[in-house]
């Protein structure tokens, strides 16, 4: 199996084995975007707590690294004000590439993900150590499509270096396609 493949192949494992311990939707019709639920990291019992007054890192979909103002207005008006955030909504930057959809330059889809991960798994700690985190003002991190699949990934990684699941809120969606 060559790297690229088998970089595909564990992430189609990760996301359905993350997926299924830690998310429940219900369907929807196909030309209606999927967003789930705030979802914690390991607790799904909590997982309908307000997202409170922290900070949410705005992560956009493949091929939008930079989220403009106006998508963070949305994804902060849309849907974690509907999630009980009254805090600070701000673009967070990933590379979310897919190459060719991305263009020649661009990375590969396995490359970007890690990538990806990588600099949520920065963004979420540093925003900790700051300071002010805590269960009533968690970090949310909100992600559309690409960067849904990375935020996936991650809730593992910071289980594991010990970050309490009670500090950090995902919000994730991904456009539903027809079966």
């Amino acid at each position: 199996m060559s790297p690229q493949n088998s970089s595909v192949a564990a992430l189609t494992i990760s996301v359905a084995v993350t997926v299924a311990g830690l998310i429940a939707v219900a369907p929807v019709s196909p030309s209606v975007p999927v967003v789930h639920r705030a979802v914690q990291l390991v607790d799904a019992d909590t997982a309908d707590s307000p997202l409170g007054d922290g900070t949410a890192l705005v992560f956009g979909p493949t091929g939008v690294p930079i989220p403009p103002p106006q998508y963070v207005d949305a994804a902060d008006t849309l849907y974690l004000q509907q999630l009980g955030f009254t805090g600070t909504a701000q673009s967070s930057v990933i590379p979310d590439e897919a190459y060719p959809l991305t263009g020649v330059k661009s990375l590969g889809f396995g490359t970007s993900l890690g990538q990806d991960q990588q600099i949520m798994v920065s963004d979420i700690e540093n925003q900790i150590a700051a300071g002010g985190v805590n269960p009533e003002n968690p970090v949310a991190v909100f992600g559309y499509s690409q960067s849904s699949d990375a935020a996936s990934l991650i809730m593992q990684q910071l289980q594991a270096a010990g970050v309490p699941s009670d500090d950090v809120h995902f919000v994730l969606g991904r456009r539903s396609s027809k079966s």
